[in-house]
């Protein structure tokens, strides 16, 4: 859902933009059928070009619709979105912050508990143990006060009443996959070692995607 909300944010800066909600699928993110594709890193994933796109016998309807995309408000690659809004839903920013304060960056776990959704800083310009939740009654913003900080927090998923927030550790304490209740927000460590090696954060980002 946080997901989807920061799409929310970034299209509404869009002066062309209809209220319109498209809905692709969500292979076109990883496969075209065009026999030549090219996005520019400055523009949005809509931005996209394929030749044939507009030749309706030689290209992918998906890749039509992604022509479509790029004046929509809302962009959807599950129909389950669609019944979260309607026709009349306009984009509004939430929260924003300095870029040089860590802010939002990964996670979007929605804590059925809390009715929140949580969501990891950036790290840069510094390390820090910012875990942040969205209140979606009220869209107030809190910056988690976790009991045993996790450092370095990145992705975080939500599975059987906790929250697992994947840490990246730093130079002197290793990466390690915390739970995390969301009533009283105490963490626990739940892994930390591969048969006593230190976990590679990296290997951590690649586990929580798959």
């Amino acid at each position: 859902m946080l997901f989807q909300l920061l799409i929310i944010i970034c299209i509404s800066t869009n002066t062309y933009a209809s209220n319109k909600l498209v809905i692709l699928p969500l292979s076109v993110t990883s496969l075209f059928q065009a026999t030549y594709f090219y996005r520019n890193t400055t523009v949005p994933f809509s931005f996209t070009n394929c030749t044939g796109v507009n030749d309706a016998d030689n290209s992918d309807p998906a890749e039509n619709k992604l022509l479509k995309s790029r004046n929509a408000s809302f962009i959807s690659y599950s129909t389950e979105f669609k019944s979260l809004i309607d026709s009349n839903t306009t984009p509004k920013l939430i929260e924003q912050q300095l870029v040089s304060i860590p802010f939002a960056h990964e996670g979007g776990a929605y804590v059925p508990e809390t009715n929140e959704v949580w969501f990891s800083a950036n790290q840069l310009p510094q390390q820090n143990t910012n875990v942040s939740s969205i209140n979606l009654t009220t869209n107030e913003v809190t910056l988690l006060n976790i009991n045993n900080p996790i450092n370095t927090p990145n992705g975080i998923k939500y599975f059987n009443s906790l929250v697992y927030v994947c840490s990246q550790g730093t130079k002197t304490i290793p990466a390690a996959i915390y739970a995390v209740n969301p009533t009283t927000l105490v963490s626990k460590v739940i892994v930390n070692s591969w048969f006593g090696f230190f976990i590679s954060h990296y290997l951590i980002a690649r586990c929580e995607n798959l």
